[in-house]
């Protein structure tokens, strides 16, 4: 299948059609910008006017960007060279920036409204070095966000300045329209426009996921009365902040008593592994029971005690033929429930005292054990058990 085009007046952009990510956007005073996605689905690199691709498939020449994440925030902006251009410090909610250090050391404090819109950037002696306004949808001017290094603004969001659009990790927002460009990749929760923001309430919601609308304030408080009713120490404070594990922010969305409408969904009743990342985790983890509410730190159901965590690994991906890259990623999970201690969100509460055992759920196609992935899923689920985690894995269609 072909590429899906957007046209605008002064770009034409393209998108991968089976996961609806802008991939490439050729601007009309010729300039090219690419677009790489990890795994998980979020973007990882921006080469702007490459010459070609090498034959390992990467894009030469041209100017790179890369960014360093953890979790779903962005921690740093790396050039070509992967030298630091600026790092982040992040704040306790989801797109929230405490202060940028670039590459000198220099370092710029963010102020941010009630929705995490970035609105002033302080230096080191107090001085305003820039302000921003925006219009009831994110809305400003390109001369206000060009005036300053810091890439991020409205709702938190990164600012591509090359395009005009935000990136809201599952799809990209036109603030001047109003509207994402892509359809909601998991059908609409209660909305008939799949491409609309927030349910037409872009004072009150934000939508950091590209998958569901929340309220901010609400979700910030939730955080930090957690964090200081059930922590001691800076490292367990900084364990609850961690609201948003990757998958989590991606996958969730399903909350209990909900059957989503969309037609991505009641595709995942065929294969779920034929969809994009948002639809096919939202789909595997409604069928394996998944409970928690969207931005569940860590965990996606939590019944009679039990923390269970569910994981969908696609092994017959490229990534996962590699055994030491799905060795770290069935770590990476087994370590982020071994350290669970209970959590908020979306108005849920899990206490560490009301946690009796750790789960780990991983997702995998039909068909796609073979001797050499079975042995390291074996050798993952002996390190989970050392942790004190039962971990086990299922086959879905």
């Amino acid at each position: 299948m072909g590429a899906l085009a957007f046209c605008f007046d002064d770009y034409l952009v393209a998108a991968n059609d089976n996961f609806t990510r802008l991939t490439k956007a050729t601007k009309a005073d010729g300039n090219v910008l690419n677009f790489r996605y990890d795994v998980d689905g979020l973007r990882m690199e921006t080469i702007k006017n490459s010459t070609g691709i090498t034959p390992n498939l990467q894009f030469a020449g041209g100017v790179h960007t890369r960014y360093v994440t953890s979790a779903t925030e962005e921690l740093a902006d790396l050039d070509g060279n992967r030298a630091v251009i600026r790092r982040y410090v992040a704040g306790p909610a989801i797109d929230e920036r405490i202060a940028q250090v670039d590459a000198n050391g220099a370092v710029t404090y963010v102020h941010t409204d009630k929705q995490n819109s970035v609105v002033a950037l302080t230096n080191a002696t107090g001085n305003a070095v820039s302000r921003r306004g925006y219009g009831e949808y994110g809305q400003t001017s390109a001369t206000q966000m060009a005036e300053t290094t810091h890439p991020f603004g409205y709702t938190g969001r990164r600012y591509e300045a090359e395009l005009g659009l935000y990136y809201y990790r599952a799809r990209w927002y036109d603030p001047e329209l109003g509207t994402f460009l892509e359809t909601d990749p998991i059908g609409s929760l209660d909305y008939i426009n799949l491409y609309s923001y927030v349910g037409l309430d872009p004072m009150g919601k934000t939508d950091p996921s590209g998958l569901q609308n929340y309220d901010p304030v609400a979700q910030r408080d939730a955080a930090l009365y957690t964090a200081l009713s059930y922590c001691k120490t800076e490292a367990c404070v900084r364990e609850w902040m961690d609201m948003h594990n990757a998958n989590e922010a991606r996958e969730a969305g399903i909350q209990l008593g909900f059957v989503p409408w969309g037609s991505a969904f009641k595709a995942a009743q065929a294969s779920v592994w034929t969809l994009g990342w948002g639809s096919r985790g939202m789909a595997i983890e409604s069928r394996l029971g998944g409970n928690l509410p969207l931005f569940f730190p860590t965990i996606d159901k939590f019944s009679r005690g039990i923390a269970t965590s569910i994981k969908s690994i696609n092994l017959n991906a490229r990534t996962y033929q590699n055994m030491s890259r799905l060795q770290g990623q069935l770590n990476k999970h087994v370590d982020a429930v071994a350290r669970f201690a209970g959590g908020s969100g979306g108005g849920q509460t899990i206490r560490n005292s009301e946690i009796v055992a750790r789960e780990l759920i991983v997702a995998v196609p039909e068909g796609s054990l073979n001797a050499a992935n079975t042995a390291v899923l074996n050798a993952a689920r002996a390190r989970a058990s050392e942790m004190g985690v039962t971990m086990r894995w299922v086959t879905v269609k």
